[in-house]
């Protein structure tokens, strides 16, 4: 994911808004509003036969959503990092100059299936050393 901010533009989903959205269709581990972010972890089965992922996302106001898993932690055969992984371990879903991802779009319609396709993935890449996924992943910091 980007690190790059994005503007406020009308039609921005408020944090409250976006946390209870997220609430409401994922299960909750746990979850912290404050007035200009909120960190939310919950529980993501990319597949039937995948285990559970406890998965973070820290979104601040206008910027863009960090997502993190927390549980399992990664693995990094050969200490290679996975595709479409940032250095501090955020996960990269998106290509951020396409703006497929903006403040007027919900979190847990957009972020969390993105977070649950890449965790797909991610599982596909540790059985055969392929990323299947596709897509343009820019090395930022």
């Amino acid at each position: 994911m980007g690190r790059s901010k994005i503007t406020k533009d009308k039609g921005t989903i408020s944090l409250t808004k976006q946390l209870v959205a997220l609430k409401v269709r994922y299960e909750t581990v746990k979850s912290n509003l404050k007035p200009d972010k909120f960190i939310w972890e919950g529980l993501i089965q990319p597949d039937p036969l995948s285990g559970k992922y406890r998965v973070q996302i820290q979104y601040k106001k206008n910027s863009v959503p960090k997502v993190f898993i927390k549980h399992p932690k990664l693995l990094f055969p050969n200490g290679k990092n996975p595709p479409h992984i940032y250095k501090g371990k955020n996960l990269c879903l998106y290509y951020p100059p396409s703006e497929e991802w903006t403040a007027q779009k919900i979190i847990a319609k957009t972020i969390v299936p993105w977070t649950s396709l890449w965790l797909h993935y991610y599982e596909m890449w540790l059985a055969t050393g392929k990323w299947y996924g596709g897509g343009i992943h820019r090395n930022t910091k």
